[in-house]
């Protein structure tokens, strides 16, 4: 879990059904090494650090809208945002 706008200037796409394998792919389509999800929002970028500092993961827990059983940042309303980050490990 992190804080911050995540990925600015990065490659970003907003889903109401929004799911990790569905960031994870459209991250990975554009070369990228790291995502992150944020309530329906997916943002991409090649730095860890640009999508946010480090916060404690149990702080993330807003459901996925594609999938409840997946983690998409949280809590809803936070300002700044939490976002839950992954690196993709194969393109």
């Amino acid at each position: 879990s992190a804080d911050a706008d995540a990925g600015s200037g990065s490659g970003q796409f907003n889903d109401n059904n929004m799911n990790i394998i569905k960031c994870r792919d459209f991250c990975s389509k554009l070369n990228y090494d790291y995502f992150a999800l944020s309530e329906k929002i997916c943002s991409c970028d090649d730095n860890y650090t640009s999508l946010g500092r480090t916060e404690n993961s149990c702080d993330c827990n807003t459901k996925c809208g594609g999938n409840n059983d997946q983690v998409c940042g949280g809590p809803a309303g936070d300002k700044p945002k939490k976002h839950s980050i992954y690196k993709i490990m194969c393109k």
